[in-house]
This record gives structure tokens, C-alpha cells and sequence, in this order.
């Protein structure tokens, strides 16, 4: 019925085996080792200098929007296309 299965292994195979199980899971902690802290630490000092020098470039003054309506209606005005009917006919 059930058989059941010996398994013959040598100890020189069992420590060659260890050897690459070793090496594999070293090369993942490794490589896991890598994208954490490349994701962690260097994204967020590129993010903070970039946060620096777009903070250089932006004004301190507040602007007025009441002033900033206003005048965006005006261009906005300016700009807008003519209504065919309110064009003179020329001939």
C-alpha cells in the first residue's frame, strides 16, 4: 500500500546544498536591504531637496484675489471669441 520513502543524503551533499541556500538568501536580503533603503532614505532626501529649491523660487507675498478675479475677468474678456452676429457687415 504506502511506501515508504528513505531518503540517502551525505553530509558533503547536505553542506553543498547549505552553501547555495546561503548564498541565495544572502543575495535576498541584499537585494531587499537595497530597495528599502532606497526607498526610504534616498526618495525622501531627493523629495526634501526638491522641496528646497521649489521653496526658493515661490513668492512670500500673498496675492490679493479679489484683485486676481478682477483682473483674470478682464483677459478673459479680452480673449473671448466674438458672437458672429455682433460683427458689422462690411458690405
Amino acid at each position: 500500500m504506502l511506501k515508504k520513502i528513505k531518503f540517502k543524503i551525505s553530509l558533503a551533499k547536505l553542506l553543498k546544498y547549505f552553501y547555495i541556500l546561503t548564498l541565495i538568501a544572502a543575495a535576498i536580503l541584499l537585494g531587499a536591504t537595497t530597495k528599502f533603503l532606497y526607498s526610504n532614505f534616498y526618495l525622501a532626501i531627493t523629495q526634501s531637496d526638491v522641496i528646497l529649491s521649489l521653496s526658493e523660487k515661490v513668492v512670500d507675498e500673498t496675492v490679493n484675489m479679489d484683485k486676481f478675479d478682477a483682473i483674470m475677468k478682464k483677459i478673459e474678456d479680452k480673449t473671448k471669441a466674438r458672437d458672429l452676429g455682433e460683427i458689422s457687415n462690411p458690405f
